[in-house]
């Protein structure tokens, strides 16, 4: 074999040196690829039996499955998303299986479960991420409130109980001194603390009047 004949490696002339061109670096990873939305998850399918499922059609990238939160013993799931490596794949994915019958094996909960895909048009990865950290910044946001709500309730809670034991003292108080304590009487002792506080009022009043025409 001559010089000719020997097949020529890829490369990028740089002044008198040679070395292996760079990746294109601009190339969107995500370009190729489709996003197929199940709206309903068969029941017993975890992530590695969509993987196992869905990679005998075609080759699957990433996949998310949202958590049932009702579910207790055994974990469930409502949804999913599955990105496959090129977007036609996905499309036939959603075109082949919408509609059908999971089938399988015929014990097995999920034989008569129809599959609920669609295909996401101009979706990506990408965006399901983002959708997924908005949901958790508004959740933390409600949680946030619901704490701050919660403190509120209990800090009032507490003071009328202080409030009820300074009631509870002031009953036994009366009592051991011999008199009548009643529901009346707990009026009475409001009435009787607004009525200081508004003598003492009148007083401090009356002394600024006399400091000033005395």
């Amino acid at each position: 074999m001559t010089d000719k004949d020997e097949p020529q490696a890829s490369v990028e002339v740089m002044g008198e040196e040679s070395k292996p061109a760079a990746p294109n670096l601009s190339v969107d990873p995500e370009k190729n690829t489709g996003v197929i939305y199940i709206a309903q998850v068969p029941p017993r399918f975890t992530k590695r039996k969509i993987l196992e499922y869905f990679s005998n059609i075609g080759e699957v990238g990433r996949v998310y499955m949202q958590i049932d939160k009702k579910s207790t013993k055994v974990r469930r799931y409502t949804e999913a998303w599955v990105e496959f490596k090129k977007k036609r794949i996905a499309k036939k994915v959603a075109a082949m299986l919408n509609g059908q019958q999971v089938g399988g094996k015929h014990r097995s909960p999920a034989f008569d479960s129809l599959w609920t895909i669609k295909y996401l048009h101009g979706f990506k990865w990408s965006n399901l991420v983002e959708q997924l950290n908005h949901e958790k910044t508004i959740e933390e946001q409600r949680l946030r409130i619901e704490l701050s709500q919660a403190r509120r309730e209990g800090k009032h809670f507490i003071d009328q109980v202080q409030k009820s034991g300074q009631i509870r003292n002031l009953e036994k108080s009366v009592l051991e001194k011999g008199g009548e304590w009643t529901t009346k009487a707990t009026r009475e002792v409001k009435v009787k603390k607004t009525m200081k506080k508004k003598v003492l009022n009148e007083d401090e009043e009356g002394q600024l009047l006399n400091s000033i025409f005395g």
